[in-house]
């Protein structure tokens, strides 16, 4: 994150520092020997060893200024806020939109419940209606089959002739 990145620019900020104070030490050093022209040659050799040190230096500060640049850096935190931000109300919405989930859930079970029982009624009422329809078929059927068997009786009558009688002849007989 960017505490880090300030951690390590803080780092490289007394790196530089340090190099640049032991620098000028060395440059106070030289220019004192300067001064005095204790052995000249040996300096001049140093001095031009130093001036490449400083020359490299010098090349690596730009690089280091614009890691250093405080306007770049808060604008890109303040950028990193907003995103950071943006990524809160986002997530705020989620749980919005979870927690009305839930609720319509909630509802929707309780009418899921009452229309279970609402079926377990209406299977009931069927069942009571199937059997009564039932019965009544039973009954029906018991009706039809009381007329047909008194149709056939009927039928069987009729179709049979009926015997003569034959006439007897009574007998008197007088016995006294």
């Amino acid at each position: 994150m960017w505490w880090h990145d300030i951690k390590e620019i803080n780092a490289q900020i007394f790196g530089l520092n340090q190099r640049l104070f032991n620098l000028e030490t060395k440059i106070d050093a030289v220019l004192q020997k300067q001064e005095d022209g204790d052995d000249f040659v040996h300096l001049s050799d140093r001095l031009g060893d130093m001036d490449d040190t400083i020359n490299a230096l010098k090349g690596d500060l730009p690089r280091f200024e614009k890691l250093i640049n405080p306007e770049n850096t808060v604008a890109t935190y303040e950028k990193h806020i907003k995103k950071l931000e943006e990524m809160m109300l986002e997530f705020k919405g989620c749980v919005s939109q979870a927690r009305s989930c839930v609720a319509e859930k909630k509802e929707q079970q309780k009418d899921l419940e009452e229309l279970k029982k609402t079926t377990k009624i209406a299977q009931d009422i069927y069942e009571a209606m199937r059997n009564f329809i039932d019965a009544g078929n039973g009954i029906e059927r018991q009706k039809f089959f009381k007329l047909d068997a008194i149709y056939n009786k009927l039928c069987e009558n009729e179709e049979q002739p009926k015997k003569k009688r034959t006439s007897r002849k009574k007998s008197t007989s007088l016995e006294f």
